[in-house]
């Protein structure tokens, strides 16, 4: 599963969860026209959610940069030119 996959994957799971009913620790920030436009997750009841999203979040921002394959940072060749995504 790709990175977005993650990402959306997690949101769907929310989603499913919100549909079998209201999920309790989560509160939302809606707009004038009553949007939701932000969640508050309770980090004491959902933790491992927010490390998946977090965890996504941050893969998808790294999308496009330079990386290192596997061999050269295991090798200590990590000062090998790293690979164009």
């Amino acid at each position: 599963m790709g990175n977005r996959g993650i990402f959306i994957a997690a949101i769907e799971h929310v989603r499913s969860m919100e549909r079998r009913r209201s999920m309790e620790g989560l509160s939302y920030i809606v707009d004038e026209k009553g949007r939701r436009r932000a969640v508050v997750v309770d980090l004491d009841r959902h933790g491992e959610l927010w490390e998946d999203i977090y965890d996504a979040m941050i893969a998808e921002a790294r999308i496009g940069e330079d990386r290192l394959s596997w061999h050269a940072v295991r090798t200590g060749k990590a000062s090998a030119k790293p690979k164009k995504r």
